[in-house]
């Protein structure tokens, strides 16, 4: 597994960098800006992640979106309350795999 980390910063700029425990993904869909925002954008993805997942939206965060069809960027995180963050983290990236697998085998 690599970890990478890009960002600019301007002179005077303070950066804090911590670890995180989250899923990070990213995914393009084959749909324009326009289609995109038009069915909901960035809610309706975060709603259509968690409930495919069975977890609560606000789990969800949307990192970024951008051109190239559209791309987006997000990153999934366990349940503040949950004690078990990484073996529910670990859980979670195996039911998305599965879920994108048999998506793509549809």
């Amino acid at each position: 597994m690599q970890n990478f980390l890009e960002f600019f910063i301007t002179p005077g700029c303070t950066v804090n960098v911590a670890p995180r425990n989250a899923i990070m993904g990213g995914v393009r869909l084959e749909w324009t800006f326009e289609e995109f925002y038009a069915s909901g954008g960035v809610v309706s993805f975060t709603d259509r992640v968690a409930f495919a997942l069975g977890i609560h939206s606000s789990q969800i965060k949307v990192v970024a979106v951008y051109k190239g069809s559209v791309v987006v960027d997000y990153m999934i995180m366990a349940d503040k309350e949950d004690k078990n963050e990484a073996r529910t983290l670990k859980s979670l990236d195996k039911l998305m795999t599965n879920v994108v697998q048999s998506e793509g085998a549809a």
